[in-house]
This record gives C-alpha cells, structure tokens and sequence, in this order.
C-alpha cells in the first residue's frame, strides 16, 4: 500500500499487497472512489484489475468480491467486468469512465446469516451504484466469488473489508464505511467526484437516481474520523490474487 496525495495506492509492488481493515463489520454502507492509471496497458482482465472484498473472510481472496477494472472499451467476461459481483452479479449496465478518470462505487451490503450448525439461515445481499447508476439491484449472493468452482459459503460472524492488489496499481479513496455498530468517516480528497449515498432500506434497494437524490438531502452523515486514508484504519496482508 502506497499514501500519495491522502490517496491509497494498492499495487502487488515489493512490500506490498491486498489490505484491510483494521476492524471488522457486518452489515453496512460504504462510498469508495477508485480510478485506474491513465497510461494502463493490457487487455481483458489484464487491464486496471483489482476489487474490494465486501467480505474478507480469511486470507488472499477468501471472501465476497465486487469487481474493479477498466470496463470502457475493454471486452471482457459479463460477470468479471466492472461492477459486477465477481462470477456472479452481472451489473444490470455499463456506467464506466475512461482510464484516467475518478469512478465511484455507493454499496449497501448485508451480510449473511448463519444456524448455530453453520448452514446458511438467509443469505448475502448487495445493492451497488457505479457512478450513481444501479448495477447491482438487491443481488442475492451464491455463496463467496471464486476464481474457479462453485460458489459456497463459510461461516463467520464479522469481517474486515479488503482491497485487493494486482500488478496494476489501482488509487482508491475510502470516503465513508458505517453500519453494523461501526462508524468511520473521512474526509474528502481535494477535487474528488462527489456522488450521493445510498441510503434506502436494503430489501429495497435503490430504485432510481430521484430517490436517491431525495435520500441524500436526509442522510445524517457520521462524524468525521481523521484523514481521507482512514489513518489507522487499514493494514497490509501480502498475499496472493485471483479475479
């Protein structure tokens, strides 16, 4: 992980790796920014990779994957793009900006239940907004994203949201993360795009930007905590990625 100009860097670069939160979570909302290297070479799913565990719930890419990658004019798998729910949640529409350009991701993410004997009692849902535009509407999860294989699910009670690294590096501005009992908030890089919270109750969803909009002018914004990185917030976990 690299801080430049109160932005996160995540890059598989020498000393680096995926990162996560210092603290765990179950269910909550949270708005990310992200923008991919204007210079960023490659194609398909060699182009600005990378994604943000929802879930992480063990080590490397264990865990519930919304994807990141450079989806204007990059031809792709439909559930690999960005947006999507790694090989699961195709997004409902294409929202993407050119390389180069800052993009935004509002999540509302609700995570799984479990029985006492580790089988599932509801499963997870997720309800995203790529650039202020629905792609994933109440999206009922299969179990966690894999690479390769079925989808199933592991038991855990809370985790901490990751940010995985690819060779290509990936700037990320975490803006806000509260729910289920924890409340971060940071402040605002300089000159980044603002997009409106999510806010509507889950087992609605969103249904449309007006809704949104009138939404926001209700949300009571948590406190603020500290530097647009979260300061103390995240840590570096060196391992291996997939998707």
């Amino acid at each position: 992980m690299i801080v430049s100009d109160g932005v996160l860097v995540v890059s598989k670069a020498k000393g680096s790796g995926n990162i996560e939160t210092r603290r765990t979570f179950r269910n909550f909302q949270l708005h990310i920014e992200w923008k991919i290297p204007e210079d960023v070479t490659g194609t398909d799913q060699e182009r600005g990779n990378s994604g943000i565990f929802l879930a992480g719930t063990g080590p490397g890419d264990a865990g519930y994957e919304l994807q990141i990658l450079d989806s204007y004019e990059n031809k792709t798998y439909a559930n690999g793009q960005a947006g999507s729910i790694y090989k699961q949640g195709i997004p409902l529409v294409n929202p993407a900006r050119k390389p180069g350009e800052w993009q935004s991701y509002d999540v509302v993410w609700k995570a799984p239940v479990f029985n006492p004997d580790g089988s599932v009692k509801t499963p997870a849902v997720v309800t995203v907004l790529f650039n202020g535009v629905l792609v994933q509407d109440h999206f009922e999860l299969s179990g966690e994203t894999l690479f390769i294989g079925k989808p199933v699910y592991k038991k855990y009670d809370s985790a901490p949201i990751k940010l995985q690294a690819h060779p290509t590096p990936v700037r990320r501005l975490v803006s806000g993360i509260s729910g289920s009992g924890n409340s971060i908030r940071s402040r605002r890089a300089q000159g980044a795009h603002r997009n409106p919270y999510c806010r509507r109750p889950v087992q609605t969803g969103c249904r449309n930007r007006a809704a949104l909009l009138q939404d926001r002018k209700r949300l009571r914004r948590p406190p603020n905590h500290g530097s647009p990185t979260g300061a103390g917030l995240w840590h570096v976990k060196r391992a291996k990625s997939g998707g």
